[in-house]
């Protein structure tokens, strides 16, 4: 697909209005603009000395008149005049179409269904960097096959049942905050940010109980994990709605974290 015929497209329409206040007529402008010859100050570029001599008029004036009536325009990002040429970066434009949800440009549907399952990160603890970049690259895989025309639907699979949530589940039963806090002594505490944050407060529990696990005789404590795992497999009500009260306001401060991406999903 050719993004930048995507972006012309979008934006000639302000281009011409642009030309016609300037007093220049007819289409023959559309020939002219293409890509600019120099990336780093934009992706189309229209030259103006054709143009101004219609008008008997000083190209440099001409591109920074039209650059000027351009850039009024709030779809538009950056709009320069070099010169005798009009140049503007449409990335914005694109960033701005996606985040929103709509496709400009997009083929007819296809008929074909298409099931991505992205991110799906341990309800234990907020994103680190290595998780926020899977769900950008989910996401955008979601994106893709939209704007090709297939029915999608995003995926996240909520691992609701992992050793990973029973440790979270015994570390909230079994931890008061001043046993995390003296567990976890010269860490550093949460971020004020995110203070009151679910997923940035109660990992501070599941760190505790990973630390606990491994400086001492915690075999006690991993048999009764291990009890929690089997009984959650085993369909145990009780246990289930105990993972259930650990995981969920994590997940919720996740998915908050998420859609300020801009990312949702249709399932979990």
């Amino acid at each position: 697909m050719n993004w930048l015929k995507l972006l012309r497209d979008e934006v000639e329409e302000l281009i011409g209005q642009a030309l016609v206040k300037a007093g220049i007529s007819g289409d023959n402008w559309r020939g002219m603009l293409a890509p600019s010859r120099d990336t780093s100050q934009g992706d189309l570029s229209l030259p103006c000395f054709p143009l101004a001599k219609q008008l008997s008029r000083n190209p440099v004036e001409l591109a920074q008149s039209i650059a000027d009536e351009i850039s009024s325009h709030p779809a538009i990002g950056q709009v320069v005049a070099v010169g005798a040429d009009v140049n503007w970066l449409a990335q914005q434009i694109l960033s701005e179409k996606v985040r929103i949800g709509d496709p400009f440009g997009s083929l007819s549907s296809t008929g074909r269904t298409v099931l991505i399952e992205h991110t799906s990160a341990n309800p234990n603890g907020p994103f680190h960097v290595g998780r926020a970049r899977n769900a950008i690259l989910g996401d955008s895989l979601v994106r893709l096959h939209r704007l090709f025309g297939h029915e999608v639907r995003a995926e996240y699979y909520v691992d609701d049942m992992g050793k990973q949530v029973a440790v979270l589940a015994w570390a909230l039963a079994n931890l008061s905050q001043q046993q995390v806090e003296q567990t976890l002594v010269g860490r550093d505490g949460v971020n004020p940010r995110w203070s009151g944050k679910a997923d940035h407060e109660t990992v501070r529990w599941y760190q505790a109980a990973q630390k606990i696990r491994e400086d001492g005789d915690a075999q006690a404590i991993e048999d009764e994990i291990g009890r929690l795992v089997h009984a959650s497999e085993h369909g145990d009500q009780e246990v289930l709605d105990q993972f259930e009260a650990a995981y969920q306001p994590v997940l919720d401060g996740m998915l908050t974290t998420l859609s300020r991406l801009g990312i949702e999903f249709d399932t979990f």
